[in-house]
This record gives C-alpha cells, structure tokens and sequence, in this order.
C-alpha cells in the first residue's frame, strides 16, 4: 500500500473524553491578530476597548476601521521552477494551486518553489494532492519527486462501515475516534451539496443523538466537512453561506460551534479551512484583506499565540491545500523503454532516475548500476509475451515504487 499520507492523523489510544477535556480543549483564548508585515502593531478587541481587555474565548482581531481603497494585492510569490523529480520537500507544508503554478510552501513561511505543467486536484479532505500530467496520468506529491505511482482508492472509515445512518456520512480520520462508545457523524439533507445540516452522536446499539445544528450566526448555509484534530478530542468544521461566505469553526461534540476567526465587529471572519498541522494549529485560508489580520492569505492558528501568515495570496483566485509525509519514500521511476514496446531480443536496457542515496532493485536485472547523481541503467531479461518492469528503492528503511512499465518480448 502506498506509504504516504498527506496532513495523516496518527492513531492514538486514549481514555474515553469527558465533557471537562473538551471544555479545556475549546477554551482558546488569543487577545488579538498580528499582521505579517515589517512594524508590530498594538492591538485590540475592539475599536473601544484597550489591550488590557479581557480575552475572548474566540480568536478576535484587532479594531481599527477598515480603509475604503484597499491597494490591489501584490503578486504571488513563487519561488523557483523546481525539478518534479528531484524534490526534497519538509514533512508539512502548504500547496497553493494558482493556474499555471503550483506553489510549494513549507509551514513555516519558506517558499520551496513552484512546479509548472502539471493539473493539480485537491482532493477530499485532507487534501490529497493530485498531479497530473499532460497525457493526464496522476500523480502523488510525494517528499522527494511527484510521484508516480498509481493512487490507491480511499476506504471508508471503521466506524462507517459500523453503523451509519442513511443520509450521514463519515468524518475523516486516519482512526476510529469516538467518545467513549460513541461515534460522530454529518446528516444531511445529502440532495443539494454540501448539504449537510447537524452532526449526530451514534451510541452502542444504534442510538441516535443530535448533537450540533447550525452555528448561532448561519442561517441559510450548511457544513461542508468536518475533521478531527490528532488527539481526537475537538474537530474543524467548515460552514458554507451563500449570503455570509465561507466560516471555519472549532468544536466539541456537546458545545456550540466557536469561530475560529472573530473580527472587530464579533462576527465570524470568513475563512476556508485547510486542515490540522502538527502540533494541532489550524491552517486556513482568510480570502480576503482584512483590518484584523492584514493581507489575505493563509494562516496558522494556535489558542496560545497570535495568528502566524504562512503565504500571502492576495485576493488571487487559488486553491489552498497541505501536505503531510507521516513518512520520507523515495521517488522511482522507469524513463526507458516505455509502455507498449515490443523487443525481438530477452536482454534488454531499462534506465530511469531515482532518489539519490537509495538503494535499488529491479526485476529479473542481471546488473543494476546508479550513478551518484541518481540516474540508474540495468539489464533486464525477459521472459517470451508480456512483461511489467519494476524498480523498486528504499532510503533510510522506507520503500519506494515505480509506476510498473508493461513491454512484450516476441522472439
């Protein structure tokens, strides 16, 4: 199976979460928003208020009044052109999809570059991030090279398989999180995507409890997705209002959903959630300038710090996703021959590119050689009809697969 996973949640054991841990677990308390330039500001809950207010129990920003000509937003910074198969990507980070570039940008701020000829899909949530080519075979993001291999098909949740109701849907987790014996789920309406309207406890033998509707401030909108956190004790749920826009909200399975961003004004800033980061600091995408925050972009949100601008996207049309490599494989991959040649002779040349520092084995090869730069050649003997050549690496204990070639040998 393919070892990779982007924005992974790890599995845990833990005891059975009590109202009392979710209650601490939601109580994020941050007195204002920083904006990411070059001059800290002071700042406030609210026009009138001082910075020795009391804190919020949401993520409020700071004051000021909003300026009526905001200046148009600065280009989107790129980085350079990055060789697809020589990555060398940190464990998370942000994708920023922006027709023609995809933009790579590690969780700390640093702009790793950008790639160029590929489609990329976000796809579910967590993001899987797919490339694809213009031949439009797919691709994997993976922390050393775009990978090849073909993307295994997702599998429904543990807990899905174990009982949900008709019109509900699974939240996605890498475990089965639940609350003691008790397991959480979005109900629809599942007719008008997104559609979903509450989430709805499901206890041992079938019971069903309504859990959440609609936050205090959507009236006419509806949740899109969910996703827990690593612990398992508090989920990212993201509101959609056609009147409203986009709000990303923190909850617990017995407490009213709280905003993960709260302007001046107290209410909700719009916001398009983007996933848990290590650590459990929220990622989200503020698509618009705002007076709280400053430029639009994405940022990262703690309960015990000041939001933290990632990347600045301006107010460009982008899609936000992230990756996360819950472990390093290392990129392989078959450039010669390709798909559908038929050979006359069973000894064949096979060449390709790998991973540098990995070791690598490849099928029925008489002789492998690699060379320091990563570019490998072997000798392959063929057996008479089809046959799928296969390279495999491994680095640091961790194994990584070509995209099998398929060949025919006719004497």
């Amino acid at each position: 199976m393919l070892q990779r996973s982007l924005l992974l949640i790890r599995r845990a054991r833990r005891a059975p979460i009590t109202r009392a841990a979710l209650l601490l677990g939601l109580a994020a308390v941050l007195p204002g928003c920083v904006p990411q330039d070059t001059t800290s500001t002071s700042l406030r809950v609210s026009p009138s208020s001082s910075a020795a207010a009391t804190p919020s129990p949401l993520l409020p920003g700071a004051g000021s009044a909003p300026s009526t000509a905001l200046p148009p937003p600065p280009p989107l910074v790129s980085g350079p052109a990055l060789d697809p198969r020589r990555l060398d990507l940190p464990d998370e980070g942000v994708v920023v999809v922006a027709d023609p570039h995809t933009i790579l940008v590690g969780m700390d701020g640093t702009v790793v570059g950008h790639l160029r000829g590929y489609k990329t899909e976000l796809v579910g949530l967590p993001s899987d991030i797919l490339m694809f080519d213009p031949n439009g075979s797919a691709f994997v993001l993976g922390p050393y090279g775009v990978d090849p291999r073909p993307v295994p098909e997702a599998s429904a949740p543990p807990f899905f398989r174990w009982g949900a109701p008709t019109g509900c849907t699974a939240i996605p987790s890498a475990a089965d999180i639940y609350l003691g014996t008790t397991r959480v789920v979005l109900c629809g309406p599942t007719d008008h995507p997104p559609g979903w309207e509450r989430f709805v406890a499901i206890h041992d033998g079938g019971l069903q409890e309504p859990l959440i509707d609609k936050p205090a401030s959507g009236a006419n909108g509806s949740w899109a997705w969910a996703l827990w956190n690593h612990a398992g004790d508090r989920l990212l749920a993201q509101w959609t209002d056609e009147q409203q826009g986009p709000t990303t909200y923190l909850l617990g399975v017995d407490l009213s959903p709280l905003p993960v961003l709260v302007g001046a004004s107290g209410r909700p800033m719009e916001s398009i959630g983007v996933g848990w980061a290590v650590g459990d600091d929220i990622v989200v995408h503020v698509p618009s300038r705002s007076t709280e925050l400053g430029p639009a972009g994405v940022y990262l949100v703690s309960t015990d710090r000041p939001p933290t601008l990632v990347y600045t996207t301006g107010e460009h049309k982008v899609e936000v996703g992230m990756w996360y490599f819950s472990s390093r494989w290392p990129a392989v991959y078959i450039d010669q021959p390709t798909s559908g040649s038929v050979f006359s002779e069973d000894l064949i040349q096979v060449r390709g590119f790998v991973t540098p520092g990995s070791t690598l084995r490849v099928a029925h090869a008489t002789s492998v050689a690699v060379a320091d730069d990563g570019s490998w050649s072997a000798t392959v003997e063929l057996e008479p009809g089809p046959n799928y050549l296969e390279a495999v690496a491994t680095l640091d204990g961790v194994d990584g697969a070509a995209a099998p070639v398929f060949v025919e040998y006719s004497p």
